[in-house]
């Protein structure tokens, strides 16, 4: 009998991939200024340049959150909370982004 012998060449590939943790304040004022926080630490960051076109649609999304936030405390409200929890999901797909 021949015995063959099979070789097999795994390869590994390393990356480098940075994670950050988010974990979002529970109360809607308290996020929109977390969110903010977060907006002006990476406006302020050269390391962060690339990404002006996501950090301004970050900071128009914060803005409409706010807005209809604030819509949405007034009585009678003008707003849903649905429409405010959209906004908020935004936001906070924006940060992960």
């Amino acid at each position: 009998m021949n015995k063959r012998q099979i070789n097999f060449v795994l390869a590994l590939v390393i990356s480098r991939r940075l994670n950050a943790v988010l974990d979002f304040p529970r109360d809607i004022d308290d996020f929109i200024t977390y969110a903010r926080g977060i907006h002006a630490s990476m406006a302020a960051s050269a390391y962060f340049a690339a990404l002006a076109p996501k950090l301004s649609t970050l900071l128009t999304n914060i803005g409409k959150l706010e807005a209809s936030h604030t819509a949405l405390q007034t009585h009678p409200p003008t707003t849903t909370t649905l429409v405010r929890d959209g906004d908020l999901l935004i936001v906070q797909n924006n940060l992960r982004g």
